[in-house]
Formats: structure tokens, C-alpha cells, sequence
């Protein structure tokens, strides 16, 4: 199921709160140079004032020059900009022809965007946050309807509590004089990670981690150079009970792997202590995490890696 995308909701939002396009009755300054409006314009400009060397009006539009470091905008509401403000954006996102991996000349045409009697017959509003959001809360409703409708698979998530900075940071304890011959060395990850630094900073808290949502994701470091190891410790994000999935495996060359622990199916929970593995001294230079979410969501988080 695609879900509708946000454009015209941002450019919707955008033009409330920029001089391109006026929505509100009063006075408005700015201190940078109009441009052509991103919407149509619902009010009727009466008069500007401007301190440009140079400045035009092309019906609606104000053109100035570039030393231009205030505008100030007069206008009037038109009665009927609101009408359809609601059905505008639904027949927006209806129109949409999703994401295109082939030539943009051989992308088929945009659909017809159809309403229901009950979308047509909603009374006008404002433009709002709330109408923008109704709107796309009405298409999502549709299409996973229809998502559903054809087969497709439905998949439920548990939302996590919200937690306070205080709360999140007394959750974790940072730990750094622990021998970790990873720390600070070379790192390379899946595309889509959020701070893979974090995994072999030498610090083991909730509050710092690897993340990356993609399926199959993994995360490397590069020792530098061959070195004997006796023991690798794995310290997913210790939160909620949630057991983490994954593999580790080292390589001298960087090609071939050896798997060293092999958590595909797991359903234990570390804490801080982590997933350790102990064996006799090998020699490696690389070792990979590879991540397969975990048993409240497809998320992967990586707090530390360990190699003694």
C-alpha cells in the first residue's frame, strides 16, 4: 500500500506562513523578496510598501530588487477562498502517480481523481493544519481500505511509551574506560542509518545508538588492521522487553565471512550486559552486524559493539 505523500499539505503550509501567497486579513511584513505565489491566491492585494530600489506589480505578484530588506503587504480576503479547499486536496492526492523507476517520458498518466458524494457534500473550512490533516487522514482510510480489500498484508505495531529527557538518560550508563578494541575505528552501514558512530563510541547508553529501519540492515567496522580476538560482545537498545535479531560475522579481507554468533531466531533480551561471545583468540580486521529487527517492531538498534 503506497501511502499518500504530503506535498500539497507543504505547500499548503508553507504559503500560510511565507509572503508568496496572503491568507489572512491584516498586515503582514517580510524581510526577503516576493515570488511568484506557490498557491492561488484567496485575497486580494490593495497595496504595498517596500524599501527596494526597485519594485513591480504583475497582477498578484510583487517583483523587487535584490537589496530589497522589507516588504510590507495589505490586502482583503475574498469571500470564496475557502470553498473546496478540502476536496482540492483529496483530488491532489488522488491524482498522484506514485513513485516512477523507469524514463519520466514513458511514466504512465496521472489517474482521475474521483470523490464520493459525502467528500463533495463536506461544508467548507479554513484552510487549517486540522483540514490539511483530515484530508490526508480520509485518503489513508481509503487506501488501506483497498490495500486490504486486495490481500495485501496488515502488519500491527505497539506504540512505546513517550519517556522525558530525564527518564531516557537515567536509562542508560555510559561506560568509557571498558577495553573495546573497536572504538573510534572505521565504520560503513546500510543505507539509511542514523548515527552509526554511536555504535563503537565507547559508551553503552539508551540514550546513543545505531538505528536503521531498512530491512536486512548491517553495520561494519574496520579494526585497521588484523587483530586477535577472544571476545565479541553485542549490545542492542535495552528497552521494553524487545529481543533483537541478528548475525555477526568477521573477515580478514573484507569478502569472505566467518559467522561467529548467530541470533537470527532470538528471543532472549540482554540489558546492558549484552549478547557476549567467547571463543579462542582469532585473528580478524572487519566485523559486520547484520540486523533483523525485533520482537515489538522492524526497527534495528545498535547501542554498542564490544571486541576484546
Amino acid at each position: 500500500m503506497t501511502r499518500p505523500t504530503t506535498a500539497a499539505c507543504l505547500l499548503a503550509l508553507s504559503a500560510l506562513f511565507t509572503p508568496h501567497t496572503v491568507f489572512a486579513a491584516g498586515r503582514a511584513e517580510a524581510g526577503f523578496p516576493m515570488a511568484d505565489p506557490l498557491l492561488d491566491d484567496p485575497a486580494k492585494l490593495n497595496s504595498f510598501t517596500t524599501d527596494a530600489r526597485n519594485s513591480k506589480r504583475d497582477g498578484e505578484v510583487i517583483r523587487l530588487s535584490p537589496d530589497a530588506s522589507r516588504l510590507a503587504l495589505e490586502w482583503t480576503i475574498d469571500p470564496a477562498a475557502d470553498q473546496g479547499l478540502f476536496q482540492s486536496l483529496l483530488r491532489s492526492y488522488r491524482s498522484e502517480v506514485g513513485f516512477w523507476p523507469g524514463k519520466r517520458s514513458e511514466m504512465p498518466p496521472a489517474p482521475t481523481a474521483v470523490l464520493t458524494d459525502e467528500e463533495r457534500s463536506r461544508p467548507h473550512q479554513p484552510l487549517s493544519l486540522d483540514l490539511i490533516l483530515a484530508a490526508w487522514k480520509t485518503e489513508y482510510a481509503r487506501r488501506f481500505a483497498a490495500h486490504v480489500a486486495a490481500g495485501g498484508p496488515v502488519k500491527r505495531f505497539t506504540a512505546v511509551a513517550m519517556q522525558s529527557p530525564m527518564e531516557r538518560a537515567s536509562e542508560g550508563v555510559a561506560v568509557r574506560t571498558i577495553e573495546n578494541l573497536a572504538s573510534g575505528k572505521k565504520v560503513t552501514c546500510s543505507p539509511g542509518s542514523i548515527h552509526p558512530e554511536f555504535a563503537n563510541d565507547g559508551k553503552i547508553t539508551n540514550a546513543e545508538f545505531w538505528e536503521c529501519d531498512a530491512k536486512d540492515a548491517w553495520w561494519q567496522v574496520d579494526l585497521g588492521k588484523a587483530m586477535e580476538i577472544s571476545t565479541l560482545t553485542i549490545i542492542p537498545l535495552h528497552k521494553d522487553d524487545r529481543a533483537y535479531r541478528f548475525i555477526v560475522k568477521t573477515s580478514m579481507d573484507g569478502s569472505n565471512w566467518t559467522v561467529h554468533i548467530d541470533r537470527h531466531d532470538n528471543k532472549e533480551t540482554f540489558g546492558t550486559r549484552g549478547c557476549e561471545e567467547k571463543f579462542q583468540n582469532t585473528p580478524m580486521r572487519h566485523i559486520r552486524i547484520e540486523m533483523f529487527g525485533n520482537t515489538l517492531n522492524e526497527g534495528n538498534h545498535l547501542v554498542e559493539l564490544i571486541a576484546r
